[in-house]
């Protein structure tokens, strides 16, 4: 899922790269959005790895 996240990251912030002159606050909105859900699903695989390894 990080991945996924990383990915439609990069996609995004590429594409508002391109036209950051015509962005809405929405759409700035949903960036923050994606970099929230980047951030948990980081931390969710962070814990999981821990408790795999530390039982």
């Amino acid at each position: 899922m990080c991945a996924i996240y990383a990915l439609f990251a990069i996609l995004w912030f590429v594409w508002c790269a391109f036209y950051w002159k015509e962005l809405l606050k929405i759409q700035f909105a949903i960036g923050g959005v994606i970099l929230i859900g980047m951030v948990e699903k980081s931390a969710f695989l962070a814990e999981y790895d821990t408790l795999n390894r530390n039982g």
